[in-house]
């Protein structure tokens, strides 16, 4: 197996028919001549699973024997050397060497790089991890199927503007039912930050997300626990699964991000000062958050840190203290198994966290709420997470008492300083309702 570009590998080269070099009969002329090898592609695996049947076709032109003996001995030759150059028979485009660091260290772009080679690159660059990571590379994935229908795949990351990223996205629209409005627009949101990335470093002149136009949607109100299912849950992980009853009490209190409870150490924790230190990534940038403890979650947290030490984090395997971080998955799966398929409850485990900022903003306010999530601006959370932002502004709206035509009363005139005895409160309008009615016959 001799391997190429980016996992690309061929296997060795043969002929048909098997005794081309010794044959001297003509009737072999009737037979198929070809030279060919399996090309492995791992962007393709699931396409071609047993690798791709890369042959090239030789009866064609070479009527006499020499001339297809000749055509076999060039072409077992020319084809291992073209795909040891790089070239790819499943996109049918020479793939280009991997950018090597310069003096520096930082990758080396070009804008005549391919497509999906400076995509990839763009990938490898950007510091995504986890389950984003993960997300991401599944996009890009779908978005290379697309854009390869369509014969994009060789285009130099230069030359893509905006009217090819439309076509990509149209044509998905228009080949996978799965493809949605709603994923029409996340989709968007994964690759944006791929493009700028190759804008920054000099690929491309202008994101061609830049005027990207999303698709209008119906924003589905999400599902959360009623305090009964709340209750019931509580319980049964209180009784059989401490330790995920814990995390579970601890998120919905922190605030934080599943992965930056998963992160979180012993030294992260003050409870002196109620103060929970959480590492966030935003924008491809780190940068250490403190997070409120509030005082009802300092009993959660005493539990967390038992057998803890510096450099532990909190909820490692089993969702006890111990050296390494465990993945986010894990969580989901454990709330699948345990909540959902145990009691039938729809609501996914984030919701817990939109639910604590739904009750933090009834009680005081939505930026104390943003201050409880680590936000800069109360924006997300309004947008987001508190569910109940919109049913108060309406119920405001129900309370109000503007009639069309108010009758007139007493203590709509006491801002202007006039003292009046409660039981003269009705005298007093009266006598004002009077007064103004005559003053409208003038």
């Amino acid at each position: 197996m001799t391997e190429t570009y980016f996992g690309c590998s061929f296997t060795e080269v043969w002929a048909s028919p098997k005794n081309w070099k010794e044959t001297t009969s003509k009737a072999t002329l009737k037979k198929y001549w070809y030279v060919e090898c399996t090309f492995f592609d791992p962007q393709y695996a699931d396409q071609y699973p047993n690798g791709f049947s890369y042959r090239r076709k030789l009866n064609k032109g070479n009527e006499t024997l020499l001339k297809r003996k000749a055509a076999v001995t060039f072409m077992l030759e020319e084809m291992p050397a073209m795909l040891k150059e790089g070239y790819n028979p499943i996109t049918k485009t020479f793939m280009t060497p991997p950018p090597k660091p310069d003096d520096n260290g930082p990758q080396v772009y070009n804008r005549t790089t391919p497509l999906f080679q400076a995509l990839d690159l763009a990938l490898s660059t950007i510091g995504y991890e986890g389950d984003h990571l993960k997300t991401v590379k599944s996009v890009l994935s779908k978005f290379k199927t697309a854009a390869e229908q369509l014969h994009y795949d060789g285009l130099p990351i230069g030359d893509f503007i905006g009217i090819h990223l439309k076509q990509i996205f149209d044509h998905r629209q228009k080949t996978d039912e799965t493809f949605t409005d709603k994923a029409y627009n996340k989709h968007a949101i994964y690759l944006s930050p791929l493009f700028t990335l190759l804008k920054s470093n000099g690929m491309l002149t202008a994101n061609p997300f830049d005027g990207f136009k999303k698709k209008k949607t119906l924003q589905e109100k999400r599902i959360i626990m009623t305090l009964e299912e709340r209750r019931k849950v509580d319980r049964y992980l209180k009784t059989n699964f401490v330790s995920f009853w814990v995390f579970t009490n601890l998120f919905h209190h922190s605030g934080a991000r599943v992965i930056e409870l998963l992160k979180c150490k012993y030294e992260d924790v003050d409870l002196f000062s109620l103060t929970l230190t959480v590492v966030v990534k935003k924008g491809g940038v780190m940068k250490r958050v403190e997070l409120p403890i509030k005082q009802i979650a300092v009993r959660f947290w005493e539990k967390a840190l038992i057998g803890a030490k510096k450099g532990d984090y909190l909820f490692s395997e089993g969702l006890v203290p111990g050296d390494r971080v465990i993945r986010r998955d894990q969580i989901t799966r454990r709330w699948q198994m345990h909540v959902k398929d145990k009691f039938g409850v729809e609501a996914d485990f984030y919701s817990i966290k939109h639910g604590n900022l739904t009750e933090i903003v009834a009680r005081t306010d939505s930026k104390s709420a943003a201050k409880a999530a680590g936000h800069t601006t109360d924006a997300m959370v309004k947008k987001h997470y508190d569910i109940d932002h919109t049913q108060r502004e309406m119920n405001n709206v129900r309370s109000m008492t503007n009639e069309f035509a108010p009758s007139v009363k007493a203590n709509q005139y006491k801002t202007i300083g006039v003292q009046i005895p409660a039981e003269k409160e009705a005298e007093f309008a009266a006598a004002l309702a009077k007064l103004m009615e005559s003053y409208s016959k003038k």
